[in-house]
């Protein structure tokens, strides 16, 4: 399946969700969200802004920050940390590359939010490795949703960021 046919297949189960005949092109990969007393507005906040993404993945070109910062949600743009400046990035290369393997994974694992920039870079047709297959309200507190990809291991990183930019606070693959 060509990325133009996920994207609309993506945007079919966003609007209306998943029909019942429909079968996965990939691997269906499947995350139990918690949510605080808000699961229903964390899944239509994430589905607002996949929506959005999908509509400008299928234009001719990927947009520059400022169309993003006009396009997605106030509150998603809000949530993301700001851009650092070229010399703020420089000296995070520095810090990082001071770091050894065991700082760098702890380091990893803590949850910080990620700026816009960071992270509409694996939204981007040649970065993305990942598709919503359907997302299902639990309870209050719970969410279950599935995503298809088409290899593993995947990046995740960018879907955990905006469950929890949504008002999500832990994901876990169930």
């Amino acid at each position: 399946m060509e990325f133009d046919d996920h994207i609309k297949s993506e945007l079919v189960r966003l609007c209306h969700g998943k029909s019942d005949s429909a079968q996965p092109d990939g691997i269906v990969v499947s995350y139990e969200v918690q949510c605080a007393d808000n699961a229903e507005s964390v899944a239509n906040k994430a589905k607002r802004v996949l929506t959005v993404i999908d509509e400008y993945s299928l234009r001719t070109s990927w947009p520059d920050r400022m169309v993003w910062v006009a396009a997605l949600p106030d509150w998603f743009v809000a949530a993301c940390k700001p851009e650092l400046s070229d010399e703020e990035s420089r000296q995070h290369l520095q810090w990082w590359d001071s770091l050894d393997e065991a700082k760098k994974q702890e380091y990893g694992k803590q949850h910080r939010p990620w700026s816009l920039e960071n992270w509409l870079f694996w939204f981007a047709p040649e970065q993305r490795s990942w598709f919503l297959w359907e997302m299902n309200v639990n309870s209050d507190k719970e969410l279950l949703l599935s995503i298809v990809v088409q290899d593993l291991p995947f990046a995740s990183g960018a879907l955990e960021w905006l469950l929890r930019a949504a008002g999500g606070m832990t994901m876990d693959e169930v």
